[in-house]
């Protein structure tokens, strides 16, 4: 899989050969603390390893593309107040708190 950074209006497309592929984010911080490799992490999974000291940043002026997130539920029309109250919560939160 290919890895496309961007830094300011740079953009440079990377084609690593993974060792080892998970599909898994505990699996791959894991891996990553113990020495494994490198790879791209969401920053809230791995802020506290940074913090830590059990993982340092890699081009850090460099970035990922950005990845979209998607929601499956039933049509408004039916929508429980519960499920209503959590959708409109994950819209309002990812707005101003984003994944990166």
């Amino acid at each position: 899989m290919a890895w496309t950074l961007s830094s300011g209006r740079e953009s440079v497309r990377i084609e690593p050969e993974p060792r080892l592929v998970l599909n898994d984010y505990a699996g791959v911080l894991q891996g990553l603390v113990s020495g494994l490799g490198i790879s791209e992490l969401p920053g809230f999974l791995c802020k506290a390893a940074l913090q830590q000291g059990r993982l340092v940043e890699v081009l850090p002026k460099w970035q990922f593309a950005s990845v979209k997130m998607a929601a499956a539920f039933p049509s408004n029309r039916n929508l429980s107040p519960l499920v209503r109250s959590f959708k409109d919560f994950c819209a309002k939160y990812f707005e101003s708190h984003p994944l990166a």
